[in-house]
């Protein structure tokens, strides 16, 4: 079962509000919210301190009325840090709509332990009929952030897809009308036509600037590309234009690291000075790489090709088709590149999604073509394509925890020091066990962060030996840390508790590790640690009575009050406590049916001096 799961409801739009579910089609012209929630299910999990998601929908159906400047605000405000979105309508997506918190430090807070909760709420219109269109998620590039932190998979997740019906609007239903798109219009100057290889010029007054010969770039048609494999900025002595790929990854690629392809290109042909304008279309695998700069990608070619910008993408079958850009110096448009040196005509980003030994990105030239700045011979232009291989490493095991304690069953069992001169698993108040350990390893690949190691007992702590540990510590992996822990006994009763240590850290497979703690304390004056203060341990008492701290027979287990000296003020303790014994089953005591208060609870000093002990009090 996937640890994170998404769900989407369509939502009416009630004058601007969202309102109940939809239960019948919406109508072309209609506007109705879509509410995303989250929910972990993890028991290693407590909530969302982040969230990060890729929204899709088929823009011929469905339009977002959000605006980019409203995007954000759409989040939830429990995740107020880092947000970030990229609205991309005539794509219809959402790529990284992402929001965070920080609840340590007081700003917003987790979302969803264990239930679906509200993460955000998208305002969109219907705008043509269809029977079925859907909306659909995929994780975003930011990622899924847990508390604590998890490293989690691609198969962790459960993403939703939202089916939409759309009817046809009534008669009087009028769709808006749509403007023209003039984002990648290109400046109003002087320009060579791909097709005529002439100058168009504007309608305006002043004539435009006269294109020399020697600046004109051409488009002939292209004979078969040359394909040069593997190529890793690498040229073709063959060829009049190169085109070749440069990785600027750095070390193993893993799952969900960024990969950056620069696609340059380089001509060799004597009579050019350079190339003016290239086409290009890019393949590549969509199930083992994403590419995420695909709103902007006009963005990203080289400023020097600001002209005939343009290209149709398509991320899920994996290809962009006549990805174009040309410059035009004469008009003080852009400049040449690649006159004999590799330069960059465009920059891609992927994200890595799978494990392969080598998944290829392929560039050859597109129907476009290639122009080249001063060849005004016509000949067809030789262009080598270009292929790269990405290999991308099975991702590193995240820290994984694995304790071992010095107790049975994974826990931790305090018991008397035994240098009493008796065996019994009892402890006596202010008696200290300091005999145990945890030992803390780690058998991911990553490294492990203990951030903290809560004590769920009282009298339970790390012992002295091992304080430098309280704040912190981190475990490479296939390494240990063994941490001594001590228990002091407060006062009679049992300890049984679940959660008496637990260990707070970064590792993938526990983030929250419980040990369990028992002990069985009896009283003080119990000397002789049988559950139960009776004559027996009078006599011990009286036994080493007068005794204080550094003489031979003086001992802290034969001194109730701790106070180092054996005097009086123990032999009040003791009958104080006279009579009492442990709850516990296993330390019951028989008693004399015939006596009808066999453990009075005044001590009788009078029974003292029937004691034939040279020690006794007289």
């Amino acid at each position: 079962m996937a640890l994170v799961a998404f769900d989407m409801q369509i939502l009416d739009d009630v004058e601007g509000q969202p309102g109940a579910p939809l239960t019948a089609p919406l109508q072309a012209g209609d506007s109705f919210f879509l509410e995303i929630t989250a929910m972990e299910r993890g028991q290693q999990i407590d909530g969302f301190v982040g969230l990060a998601l890729d929204i899709m929908w088929d823009p011929a159906f469905v339009q977002p009325l959000d605006s980019p400047a409203d995007l954000l605000n759409t989040i939830t405000t429990d995740l107020p840090m880092f947000r970030d979105g990229t609205l991309q309508p005539e794509l219809g997506r959402i790529l990284n709509l992402s929001g965070y918190s920080d609840e340590a430090g007081g700003v917003g807070q987790r979302i969803s332990d264990g239930e679906f909760e509200h993460f955000a709420l998208l305002h969109f219109e219907a705008v043509t009929a269809t029977s079925n269109t859907e909306f659909s998620l995929l994780e975003g590039f930011s990622q899924t952030a847990t508390y604590p932190p998890l490293g989690l998979r691609h198969e962790d997740h459960d993403f939703d897809v939202e089916m939409i019906e759309i009817v046809a609007a009534d008669s009087q239903t009028t769709l808006p009308e749509q403007g023209t798109d003039t984002s990648n219009a290109l400046p109003d100057v002087e320009v060579a036509s791909p097709e005529t290889n002439e100058p168009t010029k504007p309608d305006v007054a002043d004539p435009s600037p006269t294109i020399e010969a020697t600046d004109e770039i051409t488009f002939p048609t292209t004979e078969e590309s040359n394909t040069t494999d593997d190529v890793a900025a690498s040229t073709n002595g063959t060829s009049d234009v190169t085109l070749s790929l440069v990785s600027v990854a750095n070390g193993d690629v893993q799952i969900g690291d960024l990969i950056t392809i620069d696609v340059q290109v380089s001509e060799s042909d004597p009579d050019a000075a350079g190339v003016g304008g290239i086409s290009i279309d890019v393949d590549w695998d969509p199930s083992e790489l994403q590419l995420v700069n695909s709103g902007s990608i006009t963005d990203a070619i080289t400023e020097n090709f600001p002209g005939f910008q343009g290209g149709s993408i398509d991320t899920v079958a994996g290809f962009i088709d006549e990805l174009t850009g040309a410059s035009f110096e004469s008009a003080g448009i852009g400049r040449a590149i690649g006159d004999g040196v590799a330069e960059t005509f465009v920059t891609l980003t992927f994200v890595a999604l799978k494990p392969t030994d080598g998944s290829a990105i392929t560039v050859s030239l597109g129907d476009g073509g290639v122009g080249l700045v001063g060849d005004t011979s016509g000949a067809p232009i030789d262009v080598a394509d270009a292929e790269t291989n990405v290999e991308i490493a099975t991702a590193a095991l995240p820290p994984l925890i694995q304790i071992s304690t010095s107790g049975t069953g994974g826990g931790l069992e305090f018991v008397a020091p035994g240098n009493n001169g008796v065996q019994s698993t009892l402890l006596r108040p202010g008696s200290v066990d300091s005999l145990q350990y945890i030992e803390i390893a780690n058998v991911g690949e990553t490294v492990l962060e203990v951030y903290e190691i809560q004590f769920g007992v009282a009298g339970l702590s790390i012992a002295a030996s091992d304080l430098a540990l309280a704040d912190g510590f981190t475990v490479a992996p296939g390494q240990s840390q063994r941490i001594a822990v001590e228990f002091t006994a407060t006062q009679a009763g049992s300890v049984n508790e679940s959660e008496g240590i637990v260990v707070v850290s970064n590792a993938g497979n526990r983030g929250r590790y419980a040990i369990s703690a028992t002990a069985e304390t009896t009283y003080a004056a119990d000397l002789n640690l049988d559950g139960r203060v009776n004559i027996a341990d009078v006599v011990l008492l009286d036994s080493v009575f007068g005794q204080t701290r550094g003489d031979g027979m003086y001992s802290e287990n034969h001194d109730p009050n701790l106070d180092g000296s054996i005097d009086l003020g123990d032999f009040g303790l003791l009958n104080a406590q006279f009579g009492m014994q442990q709850s516990s089953e296993s330390f019951a005591v028989d008693i004399d049916e015939e006596d009808d208060d066999p453990f009075d609870s005044t001590l009788d000093l009078l029974a003292l001096d029937a004691l034939a002990n040279t020690n006794g009090i007289h």
